[in-house]
């Protein structure tokens, strides 16, 4: 059993970040992008989300700059036909919020997970 399928079955609340993407990797699969924004999630991801193929996991580095989620899955959702998927912390999802409401006027389908530091344990 390799590290991710290890926490399918955890029903620990609030969710841990390792069962989020477990239920990532599982529903969205081949037909969605993720986009990742820095905090303690991103370091979930990177270790343990398994893209199948380029481009599909997207995760700010460099200076992570906070706050890239929700608006880069604006920018990922104009570029790609796929479902896109916002993984993001509830600090990363403040400051872009807005996003939200330039975005339902124009019809753009919303995939948006927050995690909060209460389920990084």
């Amino acid at each position: 059993m390799n590290e991710l399928s290890a926490h399918a079955d955890d029903a620990s609340f609030p969710l841990k970040p390792q069962r989020i993407v477990w239920e990532l990797a599982a529903g969205a699969g081949r037909q969605a992008t993720v986009v990742c924004d820095v905090g303690a999630h991103k370091i979930w991801m990177a270790r343990m989300y398994q893209p199948e193929r380029p481009n599909a996991c997207i995760i700010s580095n460099g200076f992570a700059s906070m706050g890239i989620g929700v608006r880069g899955h604006r920018g990922q959702d104009r570029l790609s036909e796929r479902t896109v998927v916002a993984v993001t912390g509830d600090g990363g999802f403040m400051i872009n919020s807005q996003e939200i409401e330039n975005a339902l006027p124009i019809g753009t389908p919303l995939v948006i997970v927050i995690g909060t530091t209460t389920a990084m344990d």
